[in-house]
Order: structure tokens, then C-alpha cells, then sequence
């Protein structure tokens, strides 16, 4: 059973030590000098972040931050350990859930990924983003990222009766 729990700094200090490979890649493409306590700052008040567990064993962190200038932007991310590719099925599920609930906050959810970590782009393509057409150069070496998006449903008013 997975449990889930508000992140603390222990577990950022747990996960930036056992990145699944994929996401040291990325971290280490976008923001090389990226530290622990960066990872915690992320994670804090105003911004959401969730702990998933196996065990008692750190399986990831995910949420969503508060865009910096714009208030109806939220910009979710996930990070994870090993253990994560051995529940990614039951995490996928739930991530519509968070999704959703996000949705109802942000007019926006859009982040960057890294373009090589294919199995990400698969997993916000079924939670239903889409991608901007043009790469992003990130970091020293411009490591091509693309743009993931999500925008609020439009609300249709319903028929008038008159």
C-alpha cells in the first residue's frame, strides 16, 4: 500500500540522494548546481508537495509551485527514486486526481522536460497535456526541453431557457 504525506525536508534530503537516473539527468541538465536544501525550498509553503511511500520507503515527491509572477500558472512537477518505476502504474492513476485538483487552482499547469526521458512524456500525454511545438535549450550544455501544458476546461454556460 502506498501512503501519502506532506514532504519534509528529511525526504528531499532522502530523494536528492537516490534520484532515479532519469531525473538526475534532467535535474542536472536544467539546474546543474541544484542542491538539497533547493529541493526543500521548492517543496515549502506556498507551494504544495507530496511524499509517496512503500514501507516506509521514499517512492517519490510530486506537486505543484505557485508561478513566481503569474497566479493562475501552477507548475507541477515530479521527482523520484528507483522505487518509483516499480509503481509507476498506481502513481500514473492517482496523478489524474492531483491533476484535477490543481486544475481547480491554476488556470495553467505547465512545466519543461527533459525530451530524452521519454516514459515522462508518455505520462503527461495520457494525464492529457500537450506540448509546444519548439525545444528549449536548457542549461550549459542546451539540453532540449519541451513545454508540457494543461490548460482549465472552459465552462459552457448552460441553454437559457428564454
Amino acid at each position: 500500500m502506498i501512503e501519502f504525506q506532506p514532504a519534509t525536508a528529511f525526504d528531499c534530503g532522502v530523494l536528492f540522494s537516490n534520484l532515479r537516473a532519469h531525473d538526475r539527468a534532467e535535474m542536472e541538465a536544467a539546474h546543474p548546481d541544484l542542491t538539497a536544501m533547493d529541493l526543500w525550498d521548492a517543496c515549502k509553503a506556498p507551494h504544495e508537495a507530496t511524499a509517496a511511500f512503500h514501507d516506509g520507503e521514499l517512492i517519490c515527491i510530486f506537486g505543484v509551485s505557485a508561478h513566481p509572477v503569474y497566479a493562475d500558472i501552477g507548475i507541477p512537477w515530479l521527482l523520484g527514486t528507483p522505487l518509483l518505476d516499480g509503481f509507476m502504474l498506481h502513481v500514473c492513476k492517482l496523478g489524474r486526481k492531483y491533476v484535477a485538483e490543481w486544475l481547480q487552482r491554476y488556470t495553467v499547469l505547465t512545466n519543461l522536460t527533459d525530451k530524452r526521458n521519454r516514459r515522462i512524456i508518455l505520462w503527461l500525454r495520457w494525464l492529457g497535456f500537450k506540448f509546444a511545438p519548439e525545444e528549449v535549450p536548457m542549461g550549459p550544455n542546451a539540453i532540449p526541453f519541451t513545454q508540457f501544458f494543461k490548460v482549465q476546461p472552459c465552462v459552457t454556460p448552460s441553454a437559457s431557457p428564454w
